[in-house]
Order: structure tokens, then sequence, then C-alpha cells
């Protein structure tokens, strides 16, 4: 639930509420922006009080105007009640004790964020006497030395936390004494207008793609100084060095805010950017205007660092900072229903290496981005394409009543929800070129996506796949989709070639729009070497040429296990080489001699640090039982660092994800202390322990004979997070120069290795469950049907389950175990629930389902009742399916 109301307070705090003009008259005066708080449904973004937020001194909520209907609008406060509405801002500063503002507090609301609609910026009048920012404004509750109430605009950029671009910003500030009447309070924004009116400025620019209009409260009681200080940072000739006065720690504390006015005089009638048409409804897709018609929050901003693919600016969601629901939106989209129902959205992306997030959003938006019409997760087409630039593409259908709901407008959203924001290396979302375009959905047709091995794949492409294991039985995820407008239908799916066989396909095959399909398909390879088929897919997918589609699949067998002692070379065995420099890789040689593989690794020519790594990735056999599976190698080494004890090798088996990004590890040895933090390569201290484990080894005696190590992988080695449903694996042999300095001939000479990997054993009631759907004995749920929880067992208790674990949202009470859960709307999808005390013999349990509210559009929320639940450890297994 904390995540969802992160998300909402995230929406409703940048909600776009200004005019721009899209035409302008010579020798005029145009109104910007015009508030008068006379629309209850209209709110605005705030924070820093407590009665605005519930959160002393940090938060985002959303306040709203008061009519007079409301019990509040003549408050007894003042001597005569407004005409019209108003904006209330109270706090009850004396429950502030947060130093998350200077030992202070602050209500700061953000009214308007207009975006300039000039192609350079701006308000189309470079002269800032021509241009004014006025408001309303009567308070109570000051202090005897008065207060005051802040008006600000702020360009695109403003940032104070990042002191590069600084303040970018204008703000008037004039004192209220206490029981004032009504005043206006602004002026224009140049130089005389603010010596007139009280006003500040700091770098303001006449050019921003974006501006923001503020009206902010300040608490601020500084260091002990007397009387009340609000921040006003930074000072400067502006405005005298002065810190006007703020409002303290007292109550009864209420300011009423009414008529805020933007005008611009004058302004330039063209230069305006191209309005948009239907083949690419935004604006500054590209964000070579910076910010302009775009709104982030929680953290992500546009960048000018140059990394993108071209080099221009771009949004950046940085895995160093920000929220884990950083993201961006463009509001106010105009759309004309009789240009179409089918929006398309498509955006270069690199999600870089490192990057994770429960879920990563395209929605899309009524005007306002209150009503979310459809939402696109496109966490798996990112987790096969991590580290790399690629075109996504995300398409809504639109009926006829989101179409009237949208009333001319809509908003397009890009978001992370749960993302990790770890500071990690490669952790960032770095997006550009993003185009949204409308059609007919006539004109679309059905169009067809293919995925294979979790990424979607172009017609003609090769597929290159994770190695499978010799002798054993991989499976590659297969999945069909509909990214189109009509219903598509596949007639046929064939796979050319001995090598591959197609599982899970009942033919024909027909999608609604939005919809997938999965399937798979399998090899089980008897010899090393190169393994290729060709999937082809014949269907009415709206581009002709696709209607025959096919893509290429190319993998290479190799060895799990291995003794080193047959013809076999070590390539062929599926192994590969690693050095930190290009030196250190010419130097050194990895080959197979006396039934051992070799590594000799010259570094004398080298500096500190380096490293040198011998691995082999695999495909997963299936999903993994460690309790049967077994890890264990026998190795030898020479060369040790002159003075210490041991060789140090690191051996690990990494679990990937279907990017071959590293999830996971168990790590044979023992963990050691052997540098202190942040030491100069090569220095003393570099090579002095300092209390910190640093890595997991195995300590091997100087030229002794082959050490054995590990066991079974349940309880051998230290497990860093190791998935044993992984797509595939990796085995690791790591040398560095801890464990050898710099010299030459450092061996490291490996006898066998035994990795023997099982593949868990469908529990009772696993087969009896599948045969009812109708599916092979041996299918296996990975992990979804159509987002769908499917075939995975989830714990209640303290135990662990073999697959899976156990959500937040499965609860026991009095008996009665229930479960939240989201299922596809589709009458043909089954539940079914098995109870377990060990694991072993399970119990299926009647079970009692109701609907609740809050699904996303395509599906319905139930709540699962199972009662006479047994107390004490228990386990309950779900299956959904056809």
């Amino acid at each position: 639930m904390k995540t969802i109301l992160r998300k909402t307070a995230s929406i409703l705090g940048f909600s776009l509420i200004g005019l721009v003009p899209v035409a302008l008259s010579q020798n005029s005066t145009f109104t910007w922006l015009d508030l008068r708080f006379d629309t209850p449904e209209t709110g605005f973004p705030a924070w820093g009080s407590p009665a605005l937020t519930g959160i002393p001194g940090a938060g985002t909520s959303t306040v709203y105007p008061i009519l007079p209907d409301d019990p509040s609008f003549d408050s007894g406060l003042f001597p005569t009640p407004p005409e019209s509405g108003y904006l209330a801002l109270t706090t009850n500063a004396s429950a502030v004790t947060s130093t998350t503002f200077w030992g202070g507090w602050a209500s700061n609301v953000t009214l308007a964020t207009l975006n300039s609609p000039y192609t350079d910026g701006g308000f189309g009048q470079p002269d800032l006497s021509k241009v004014s920012l006025t408001a309303r404004v009567r308070a109570h509750g000051m202090p005897e030395n008065g207060a005051v109430v802040i008006l600000e605009i702020r360009g695109s950029g403003d940032n104070p936390d990042i002191p590069v671009a600084g303040y970018r910003r204008i703000r008037f500030e004039p004192v209220f004494l206490d029981g004032n009447e009504w005043v206006t309070i602004g002026g224009t924004l140049d130089t005389d207008g603010l010596a007139a009116a009280q006003g500040s400025i700091y770098n303001f620019p006449t050019d921003a793609a974006q501006y923001s209009v503020l009206i902010e409260l300040s608490g601020f009681n500084q260091f002990g100084t007397s009387g009340y200080v609000a921040y006003n940072s930074p000072t400067g000739p502006s405005n005298g060095g002065r810190k006007n006065p703020g409002w303290g720690f007292t109550g009864g504390i209420r300011v009423e805010v009414d008529e805020v006015k933007l005008v611009v005089t004058d302004p330039a009638t063209d230069g305006f950017i191209d309005p948009t048409t239907p083949d690419q409804l935004l604006r500054n897709g590209d964000f070579n205007a910076g910010d302009a018609f775009w709104t982030f929050f929680e953290g992500a901003y546009v960048s000018t660092d140059g990394w993108s693919e071209d080099g221009s600016p771009f949004a950046l969601i940085p895995g160093w900072s920000g929220t884990p629901w950083a993201g961006f939106m463009q509001n106010s989209i105009v759309v004309d229903p009789a240009d179409g129902e089918f929006f398309t959205a498509t955006f270069r992306a690199n999600f870089e290496a490192n990057y994770q997030a429960e879920q990563t959003i395209v929605a899309f938006m009524d005007g306002n981005d209150v009503i979310t019409f459809h939402e696109v997760d496109l966490s798996n087409e990112i987790a096969s394409r991590l580290g790399q630039w690629h075109t996504y593409r995300a398409t809504f259908r639109a009926t006829s009543e989101q179409l009237d709901a949208m009333n001319g407008q809509m908003s397009l959203k890009i978001q992370p929800l749960g993302r990790s924001v770890t500071g990690a290396p490669n952790s960032s979302a770095l997006i550009d070129d993003i185009v949204l375009t409308q059609q007919d959905a006539a004109s679309v047709g059905p169009q067809i996506n293919v995925r294979v091995a979790g990424a979607s794949r172009n017609n003609g492409e090769t597929a290159t796949l994770f190695s499978p294991v010799l002798g054993k039985t991989t499976p590659y995820a297969l999945r069909f989709e509909n990214q189109g407008a009509e219903d598509l239908t596949i007639s046929t799916v064939t796979l050319g070639g001995d090598d591959f066989v197609p599982r899970d396909l009942d033919l024909p095959i027909t999608l609604a729009p939005g919809e997938g399909r999965n399937a798979s398909f399998t090899t089980t390879p008897s010899a090393l070497g190169p393994l290729s088929g060709v999937l082809t897919v014949t269907s009415n997918t709206g581009e002709p040429d696709d209607q025959t589609f096919a893509v290429n699949l190319a993998a290479t067998a190799v060895t799990l296990s291995d003794t080193f002692d047959t013809v076999a070379d070590l390539g062929e065995r599926g192994w590969f080489t690693f050095a930190t420099s290009e030196l250190l890789w010419a130097s050194s040689t990895f080959n197979q001699s006396g039934g051992a593989m070799v590594i000799n690794v010259d570094s004398s020519g080298d500096d500190y640090p380096w490293a040198y790594i011998v691995s082999k990735p695999f495909a997963s056999p299936g999903s993994i039982d460690p309790a049967s599976s077994r890890f264990e190698i026998s190795l030898r080494a020479e060369g040790v660092f002159p003075g210490e004890p041991f060789n140090k090798i690191q051996v690990r088996l990494e679990s990937l994800n279907a990017a071959g990004v590293v999830t996971g590890m168990i790590e044979l040895g023992e963990p050691i202390d052997e540098t202190t933090a942040g030491a100069a390569p090569g220095s003393s201290a570099y090579f002095t322990p300092d209390g910190t484990i640093d890595r997991v080894v195995i300590l091997l005696p100087e030229g002794g004979g082959f050490t054995t190590v590990g066991g079974s992988l349940a309880d051998s080695g230290v497990n860093s997070g190791f998935d044993p449903e992984a797509p595939a694996f990796r085995l690791v042999v790591h040398i560095t120069d801890f464990d050898f300095d710099l010299s030459p001939n450092n061996i490291v000479e490996v006898d066998y290795i035994t990795l023997d990997l099982e593949a868990e054993t469908p529990l009772s009631g696993y087969q009896s469950f599948l045969e009812s759907l109708g599916l092979p004995a041996d299918t296996r749920f990975d992990a979804k049907i159509d987002g769908v929880p499917a075939g995975v067992w989830y714990a209640f208790g303290d135990a662990q389950p073999r697959l899976g674990t156990g959500p937040a949202n499965l609860q026991r009470a009095a008996g009665t175990l229930t479960y939240t859960f989201d299922l596809r709307d589709d009458p043909g999808l089954t539940v079914r629930a098995f109870f377990s005390e060990d694991l072993q013999a399970w119990e299926e349990r009647d079970s009692t389902m109701e609907s609740t509210t809050g699904a996303p559009e395509g599906f319905l929320r139930h709540l699962l009742s199972v009662s006479d639940a047994p107390e004490g450890k228990l386990f309950l297994k779900l299956q959904v399916g056809h």
C-alpha cells in the first residue's frame, strides 16, 4: 500500500495547472496564468507542513481551494470574508521538531508549471519590465515584527540541491503585519519592479523552457538569531543581503491566496514550437529544449552530460539518487478523437546493466494525469536488453468511453515502480527520442511481436541463446503478443532443423489487442558444438512483410562438469577468458595440459590492481533444487605473494538474469579480510587487513597437491542471493594481484569440476493439476501466465518454500488464510489451493473467491479465502492456469 500511496502523491504533486498560449496578438497584453481558485477539483502540490502532509518537516500531498459553501470559507480570523474562492495555507508550526528544514518549517505550494510555447523558450518578451507576477494575499498569525509571504517564479533547471545549477528564480517577499486585509503582492520582474515590491533575483533565465509559480511560508528561526528570519538564500545585491522575517513557532497561522496572475505585455507573435500532428503528439520528445513540456518528479531530470546515443540532452533517472518512484510525464497532450483510437509510444533507452525495479511502466492517462487508462510494464523486455540501447514500444487502444473521458487531452508517463536506488555503478535509466502517435485502428490492424528468451525479436534476426548443457533438456521461453489494434491469428509455428523442438503450442492462436500467449521450445544436445534452427511464425499481422515471421536460433552446447582429459579443448567446452588489460591478456596463457585446466598469468609487466578471470556461462536446465545439486572443484596453485601463507583463489557459481547480469552467487571457500578500504592500489595499506571482510576465497598451499572444495549446493560456500530459478548460470575462477603480486608464472591448475544441477521434482498433486489443464506432465510454470502467479509455491510461517517467496498480501487470521491477487479477466483461468506442513504431502482445500476493487484494466482483483487452516508452520500452493 505504501508504493501505491507514494505513486499517487507523485502524480498529484506535479500536475500542470497553468495555461499556455497557442496564438498571441501583437501589441497586446497576454495573461499566461490567472488562478481564481473557484474550482474545488483543482488541487495543488504541497510540502513541508504537518497540516498539509501529516509528516512534520517533509512529505508530499495536495491542497485544494476553499469555496463560499465551505464551512471554513469565512474563518472568523478576518473582518470580512473574501468574495470568491481562495487557497488557504494553515499550519501548526509548533508540531515541527525535525531538522529537515534547518531547524524550522516551510509550507510550499506549487501553483502552476508553465511550458514556453516558443522554440527559443522564455515569455516571448525579454524585457522583464513587461512581465509581471502578482497575487492577492491576506495573512493572520504573524509575530510582532511581521512575517513574509513569498511569491516566487522559478526557471527550468532551478535545483537548490545541485550547486552547479543553483537557484534560477525571482521571489517577492513583502512583510505582513498581523490582521491585514487583502493586499496585492508582486510586480514586474525587472530591477525597478523588484525594488518597489521587495523582490530579489537569482540567475533568472529569460529563455527557460519551463517556469513554475509557487507560494511559500517560512518559519525559520536559524541558529538562535533574535527575532524570526526567513532562509532567503542566497542573499545578494538585489535584496540588500537581507533575511526577511519568518513566521516562527507560533500557532494560529493562516494565509489566504487569490488571483495569482502572470501577465506578459507585447509578447512575440512568431517563433512558436511547431504544432503537433497525429504522427507525433508530443512536443520536445528529444529533450533538446530541456524539460519543456515535461514534468519530472522524485529525482529524474533532463541531463546534458552527453551520455545519450547522439550526445544530445536526454531524460535521466539516476541510479545514485532520487526515490524508487522517480519518473517523468507530459500532460495536456492535445488529441482529436477523429484521428483514431490507437496510440503508440516508442522511445530509445538504455537501462544500464545494474538497473532494477519491480516494474517499469508506460502509462496512458487523461490530460490531468488522474485517470490511468492503460499501463504497459516493460520489465521483461528490459531484463533481456540491460546495458544496451534499444527501442521500447507500448500501445493502447482507447474505447469510445475513454476517448470521451480524455476531453481532447491525454498524458503519457514513464516511471519505474519500486526502483533500487543503491548508488551502484551502471544502474541508471537513460531515455531519449520519445514518439507518441495516434492512428485509426483499422489502419494499424493486428501487429505481431515475438519474444525469444525474453527479448522481442525482429523479423530475420538471429537470437543467440545461452549455451545449453550437454545431455540435458534445456527450455527457452517463447511468447507471442499482439501489439496491434485488431485480433491477431497465428496459424502455424514451425521450427526448422533438428536441434530445437517446440512445446506448449495449440494452434491456431487468436490474440486480442494487448494479449499474449506463452509457449517454449527445448533442446537436448548429444554432442558439443553449434546448434541452429529457424523459428517461423505465420499470422495475419498488419505488415505484409511480417506475415511470415522468422527468427534464427543459434546456441553452442557445452559441458557442465569437466575432467579435462578428453580431446575437446577449453573453447569447445564453453570457457572464456577476461583480463583487466590487453597486456595481461596477451602475456598469460590458458590451456589444457596433463588432464588439467592450466591458468598461467604473467603480471610482471602490469600494474595494481589486476584481475584474470576464466568463466563458463550456460543456460539453466530448469528450476534448480539446491538440496539435490552438487558443486565441487579440485585445484592447486603456485606463485604466492611473498610472505603470504596461502594462495587465495575465488571460485563461484553465479546466477544470471536474461540479459546476462549477475543476480546472485555461491562462492566456495571462506570469507577473508585482506585490505584496508580505500587504500591506494599497491600501497602497504592495500595489503593490510582493517577488520572488514573483503571477499570469499579458497586457501591453497603453495605448490601443494590438488585440494577438493565444495559439496551440496544447499550448504557449501557462501550464498549471496543465488537464484535457483535464474534462466542462466556462470562458473567463474577469479585470480587477482592479492594472490600473486606483479610477477610471472602465477599458476592455477584445475583437475576437475563437478557441477550436477538437478531440477526440482514436481510435488504431489502437480501432475494431476497439469492434466486437468490438458498440459504435458513435464510442463513448468517458470513464473507467470498472462501476468498471474502460476505454479509457484508460497510459504506461510517461518520456513522457506522450495520455489518463490511468501507475498505480503498472504495473511492468516482465526484459522482462515486469505490471499489478494489480480487475475486476468478471463473466465477460462482457474485457481486451485493446496496445503502442506512438510512440502511433501499436499492436500487440496476448498476455497471461496470474491472480487474486490482496485485491479488494473483487463484484470480482476480477487480475495481468495481458505478456511480451516491448521496452526503452526504451513505452506500454501496456488496454481493458476487454463
